[in-house]
């Protein structure tokens, strides 16, 4: 702890003017330029992301869906359909 508070009071570093001006100058030229190519990158990103929801596809068709019917009170029973679930579509071997 007293390291610490030694060297919080410690003057004896001399910094000049122009110095500090320098170092002030690089380090915001390279925030601007970190954030500009990260806006770059989050905008690419977005337009990506709408390139893709714009090639979805969601068309969706079969044929032979079979019936479906409402049971009405629902239960289950060994060797049968679940309750609730009846549909009615030939065996296929799948």
């Amino acid at each position: 702890m007293n390291l610490i508070r030694d060297l919080w009071r410690d003057e004896r570093g001399n910094a000049n003017l122009a110095s500090v001006i320098l170092l002030t100058t690089i380090i915001g030229l390279g925030v601007v330029v970190g954030l500009t190519t990260m806006r770059d990158h989050i905008v690419q990103q977005f337009g990506d992301v709408a390139i893709s929801i714009d090639a979805l596809d969601q068309s969706f068709s079969t044929s032979n869906m079979g019936s479906f019917t409402d049971p009405g009170a629902v239960t289950d029973t060994a060797n049968t359909e679940p309750g609730g679930l009846y549909v009615r579509l030939p065996a296929s071997n799948e």
